[in-house]
Formats: structure tokens, C-alpha cells, sequence
């Protein structure tokens, strides 16, 4: 129940603007930093990997939404990503589904959001990774 509220609140903060592409980033929101790799998991399979780092004062619950896409363009996928708990100055690592290796090249972040408070986290949103 918890995680399909967390999911209503970013997608309706995403169609409002409060988490959409360099959405604002409100006096309550938090800052935090994503980062992603690309790990060959078997034969010709690969994943991406979510490494969120907490840089505010206080807990977060984050939640990450990405398309995944391939070199022309074309959409391979979606990740859901719902972190733990992370604790100010920590980090957490979680993966994504699998991918194709040689069709896996671009990563859009769409939207995020954390609990409590539902905004997004400053800086994530509207990155995208490629390679």
C-alpha cells in the first residue's frame, strides 16, 4: 500500500511540476546524488545499476523512475527504482531489470520523488547517462 501511494504522489507531482524535467526544487525538498553503471550480468545480458547518495540532513525514501533506451533512439525498457531508507551521507545501491548489452545505450531519469514530503530530490531529475 505504501509503495502504490509513494508511486500516485510522484507520478501526480510529475504531471503538475513539481517533479518533472528540472522540475523546481522547493524549500523542503532534499538533495541527492544518482549515479549509474552498466554490469554484464550473463551470456549477453547487462543491467544498470542505481547508486543514490543522501547529501541532505535528514532521512529519505527515494523513488527513481528512468527509460531505458538503444542507440537509435528506441525504447527498451522502464525502471522503477524504489530505494530504502538512506540516511544522510550514505548511499544505496539497487539494479534494474535486464537488458540486451549491445542494444543498451541511453538512460533518461524522468522523474523522482522521496518520502515523506513527496517533492523531488534536487539534481536527479532530468539527468540522462549514456554508453
Amino acid at each position: 500500500m505504501k509503495a502504490m501511494k509513494l508511486q500516485l504522489v510522484l507520478i501526480s507531482l510529475f504531471f503538475t511540476g513539481c517533479a518533472g524535467l528540472n522540475g523546481p526544487c522547493g524549500p523542503f525538498a532534499k538533495n541527492g546524488t544518482l549515479s549509474l553503471s552498466k554490469n554484464g550480468v550473463y551470456a549477453n545480458k547487462c543491467q544498470v545499476s542505481y547508486t543514490m547518495t543522501n547529501n541532505s540532513d535528514g532521512i529519505f525514501k527515494p523513488i527513481v523512475v528512468t527509460r531505458v533506451l538503444d542507440k537509435q533512439g528506441n525504447t527498451l525498457g522502464q525502471d522503477t527504482i524504489y530505494f530504502d531508507i538512506i540516511d544522510p551521507g550514505r548511499s544505496q545501491k539497487k539494479t534494474g531489470l535486464h537488458y540486451d548489452c549491445s542494444a543498451l545505450s541511453v538512460v533518461e531519469v524522468l522523474g523522482n520523488a522521496y518520502y515523506p514530503g513527496g517533492q523531488s530530490i534536487c539534481g536527479v531529475s532530468g539527468n540522462t547517462y549514456r554508453w
